[in-house]
């Protein structure tokens, strides 16, 4: 029996598959890319106008597909969706008139929009640099558009491309194009991990998705970048986090509040503990597996208590849940205790050189393998915790509570639905 099927086995709950996907930058690039000539090839229109149209519907293909197949016509679908221009795809380097530039008034080579302005090449490359920071306020993002007074037609990426030689300009460009699909599609999401600058996105399967855990190690609500808080409002978090209080509910949440640190601060230690030993043993070795599996278990349930915490300071009588915070906080606490005292690890410097690992300025270094009664004292008060937080959860959504404010109030009413 593996490791896993031990802890499914005494009924402790595992998570599911994420229903979320992580993204380098070049994935979505391609992510771009693709969705428009996928829509290309429903609608009928380039690519390049595609990636228009789906802005204008936050890249939301099958909301696109459903406006362009209810008109009569495609002009007919440009009109009703106020969508002011389409790019002329033909527009490049080689299509080219002799007439007067609208900016500089001399006659000579100029590209004619699909507005019919007329701009000379140079003119063109003028503009486009000193329209970077501006470029926000267009229209049409990410798209240039007409220099000329009042008129907002876009200009074909390809187009904007070849005025330029040098790549940061290139990159400048394409980087408002993957900015533009991730900031107005509701399903992206860039990782909000600036610490470590993070250059990940997710893309999440459904709208009920909430917590997403990434490959940079952090882990956060999807709509408030907040930590998770699965089945708890964002706006309870932002509340908890920011309203001003009068001082007897300012003594109320130093007591709560001390709770919480005290549990974020444990969680932290065993977490860090846990991440110095892995690195000295194999993790395919059950015990560390076990210790594993263990503390991700309770950095979870820790995690979730903390949002228990600040729901129950929100009810208009907080001392419902006295009993329930002072025998959570035992259990959590027991279990900390038993992962650490099997395991402990104070290494201030650990060094990879090849394939070795060398403890350099070691204080302490102990590891202690589970023994089967020691695995099970931790399953059983694992398995009290879960029962313990869902079962209290339960009664937070089957009961009918006050609060003190009542935004909070009515999105909690909201979830249970």
């Amino acid at each position: 029996m593996s490791v896993e099927e031990i802890f499914k086995k005494h009924g402790l709950k595992m998570d599911t598959k994420p229903k979320y996907s992580l993204y380098t930058y070049d994935q979505i690039i391609n992510e771009v890319e693709q969705t428009s000539k996928d829509a290309s090839e429903i609608i009928g229109f380039s690519p390049e106008n595609c990636k228009i149209f789906l802005y204008h519907f936050k890249w939301n293909s099958m909301k696109l597909a459903e406006k362009f197949y209810d008109a009569s016509t495609p002009k007919d679908f440009i009109k009703k969706n106020g969508i002011k221009y389409i790019l002329d795809d033909t527009l490049n380097e080689d299509t080219v008139i002799v007439g007067e530039c609208k900016v500089c008034k001399v006659i000579k080579d100029v590209a004619i929009l699909s507005c019919s302005h007329l701009f000379c090449f140079d003119c063109w490359k003028s503009h486009a640099r000193t329209a970077k920071e501006k470029l926000q306020d267009s229209d049409v993002l990410p798209y240039l558009t007409c220099d000329f007074e009042g008129c907002k037609a876009p200009i074909p990426e390809t187009f904007t491309l070849q005025l330029f030689r040098d790549p940061e300009t290139y990159h400048f460009y394409q980087h408002m194009i993957i900015q533009s699909f991730i900031q107005s599609n509701p399903f992206y999401k860039w990782c909000p991990n600036k610490a470590n600058d993070c250059n990940l996105a997710v893309k999440i399967d459904s709208s009920k998705v909430e917590e997403i855990t990434c490959e940079c190690g952090f882990t956060y609500c999807f709509n408030c970048d907040d930590l998770p808080h699965s089945r708890f409002p964002c706006i309870l978090i932002k509340e908890w986090k920011n309203k001003s209080y009068s001082r007897e509910d300012m003594y109320a949440k130093s007591h709560f509040l001390g709770c919480v640190y005290d549990f974020r601060q444990e969680s932290i230690k065993l977490k860090n503990e846990f991440q110095e030993l892995s690195i000295l043993e194999k993790m395919n070795d059950e015990s560390m597996e076990f210790s594993k599996i263990a503390i991700k278990f309770l950095h979870n349930f820790r995690q979730r208590s903390l949002y228990f915490y600040a729901y129950c300071f929100f009810l208009e009588n907080e001392q419902i849940f006295t009993n329930f915070q002072s025998n959570l906080r035992i259990l959590l606490n027991t279990a900390t205790t038993l992962l650490e005292e099997t395991f402990l690890t104070t290494a201030s410097t650990l060094m990879i050189k090849g394939s070795q690992t060398i403890v350099t300025n070691p204080k302490v270094l102990k590891v202690m393998p589970f023994s089967e009664d020691k695995q099970m004292e931790v399953l059983e008060i694992l398995l009290k915790i879960q029962t313990q937080l869902e079962a209290q959860l339960k009664s937070f959504y089957e009961d009918d509570w006050k609060f003190k404010n009542k935004e909070i109030e009515q999105a909690m009413l909201e979830c249970k639905y």
